[in-house]
């Protein structure tokens, strides 16, 4: 179920809230295939009213035993996990025969609809924050992957489902990872089918991994390619893999020449480009081994290049205060470095960072490096040049071809 279901509404709350259970349903904020959303608040003492989201089955799935053991299992796997990064659930249960799970509640904006933000005006987000991004959800995944059950057996979970409509990105600065609904330990990774039946394809088709989409068995490697998939769109502005048909999606899973993400956009670092193109090996073993070791390849870069403080709310400020510009005509296949940060968008045929330091820590700012323009020359300014040129010319070969 797409991580929009998380965001902050964009509409007032219903005035005649319903109850369910000690939660009151303000808002249906997401309906998927399988639950429906709401954004609650549960009352507290003296009045003060904490807000959820209550996913909870849907009344037409309710009496299906295979809708409600996927649900269960969701709430299952994201319950025993905590991290920082990770939507956290705080209550599962069942009231009234309906099967629910509340979450906390994020105030802020799903990578996919940044992105689409950033597409519409050209432009693609800065490589520190972009990185930053990526590096918290490598170790979220991390979290994920090295999960030890209450038996002591490894959990062994997979995501699955590494997309930007999973990533949130909080006003506040912070980044988590939604919706393990189709997470599964690597024990169950690969379920049985039946023979000659084409391998059922779970997340969106232009973010899985090659072995995922073969029908192969998957670990956690799969997850660090979906990463990389969208750290490279991040940056590139454009998406990688993803096509108007479905099967030819899928053909460039499997068979697209990666370009990098260089090749797409200006400003974007050689030593980006390498960690990228690791992270889309399309052999596991070629791949960073564990997404840990991914997460400390992009510390090393922002070692180097810190994000600002603030990058993220900028971003959105930058982003969503004012109506994209009408995209301009003619084909661009290369766009100049365009970046949302710092409350500004800069455009340039290069983009460097610029460290600064002021606030609270380290800044990096995107300036572009523009020639300055030509200065206007006069046709007898022009004209009085040409002669001298000529008169100096003439008078070094008098001097050469004297006896």
């Amino acid at each position: 179920m797409a991580s929009s279901i998380h965001r902050a509404p964009e509409t007032p709350a219903s005035p005649t809230p319903d109850t369910f259970g000690h939660y009151q349903l303000l808002e249906l904020i997401g309906k998927g295939g399988m639950a429906e959303v709401f954004r609650a608040q549960a009352p507290g003492i003296d009045g003060f009213a904490e807000g959820f989201v209550v996913k909870r089955i849907r009344p037409d799935k309710s009496d299906s035993p295979k809708f409600v053991q996927a649900f269960c299992e969701e709430a299952r796997i994201t319950a025993l996990l905590r991290h920082p990064n990770i939507v956290q659930v705080y209550d599962f249960g069942q009231i009234d025969g309906d099967y629910f799970m509340a979450m906390e509640y994020l105030r802020g904006k799903d990578l996919a609809t940044v992105m689409r933000a950033a597409r519409a005006r050209r432009g693609a987000l800065p490589p520190s924050l972009a990185v930053f991004v990526a590096r918290e959800i490598a170790r979220a995944l991390h979290h994920a992957h090295t999960l030890v059950l209450p038996d002591g057996t490894p959990g062994g979970i997979v995501h699955r489902d590494v997309t930007p409509s999973n990533i949130m990105l909080l006003a506040a600065g912070g980044v988590k990872i939604l919706d393990f609904g189709i997470a599964k330990a690597v024990a169950r990774a690969r379920p049985p089918q039946d023979a000659g039946q084409p391998p059922r394809l779970a997340g969106k088709l232009a973010y899985l991994s090659p072995e995922l989409v073969r029908g192969s068995a998957v670990d956690h490697r799969s997850d660090v390619f979906s990463l990389g998939v969208v750290l490279w769109e991040m940056v590139a502005g454009e998406r990688l893999f993803a096509a108007d048909d479905e099967s030819e999606t899928v053909r460039n899973v499997l068979l697209l020449p990666i370009a990098q993400a260089s090749r797409r956009r200006d400003g974007i670092p050689a030593q980006l480009d390498a960690i990228i193109a690791r992270a889309l090996a399309r052999e596991p073993a070629e791949r960073y081994e564990t997404a840990a070791a991914f997460a400390a390849e992009l510390d090393r870069f922002l070692a180097e290049a810190p994000v600002a403080d603030g990058a993220i709310a900028e971003l959105f400020e930058s982003l969503f205060s004012a109506p994209p510009p009408p995209r301009p005509g003619g084909p661009d296949d290369r766009p100049s470095a365009t970046y949302f940060s710092s409350g500004t968008r800069t455009t340039g045929a290069v983009a460097s960072p610029r460290a600064s330091v002021g606030g609270t820590g380290r800044r990096l700012a995107y300036r572009s490096m523009m020639l300055p323009p030509a200065p206007k020359v006069s046709l007898m300014t022009l004209i009085g040049i040409f002669c001298l040129v000529v008169a100096v010319v003439v008078t070094v070969g008098r001097l050469l071809l004297r006896p």
